[in-house]
């Protein structure tokens, strides 16, 4: 599953890297290069690399509100269509969903393995 996991944040780093390429901005590439380490560290099994998850999953989470609370405090929520929103966040709901449960799968991962090293 961990390795799995490792696909997911190389496929996002590969597409951060892609963006920041076309347009170079220093957070881009730094969230890439987090991606990246993540990636070869979780294919790697090293215990270093579930720090880096959890920080891109918190940035990607937190982008993901910010810009959805900053669309709505700016136009308002609709009073009509507001099924057709709730379509619309179903994307970002899911990519917070995928880095929430990539942070627990390494967390599993790496504390299960703390454990047995402590025993």
């Amino acid at each position: 599953m961990i390795r799995l996991v490792a696909i997911v944040f190389a496929l996002y780093a590969a597409y951060v890297l892609s963006v920041a390429y076309g347009q170079p901005h220093w957070f881009a590439i730094a969230l890439g290069a987090s991606s990246v380490a993540a990636a070869v560290g979780l294919w790697l099994r090293k215990p270093w690399s579930q720090y880096f998850v959890y920080v891109v999953s918190f940035v990607v989470a937190g982008q993901w509100l910010w810009a959805a609370t900053s669309y709505y405090s700016k136009t308002g929520w609709p009073a009509e269509r507001t099924g057709g929103h709730l379509i619309a966040l179903i994307p970002g709901l899911c990519i917070v969903t995928l880095a929430i449960g990539s942070s627990i799968v390494a967390f599993r991962h790496f504390r299960v393995r703390s454990l047995a090293a402590r025993a």
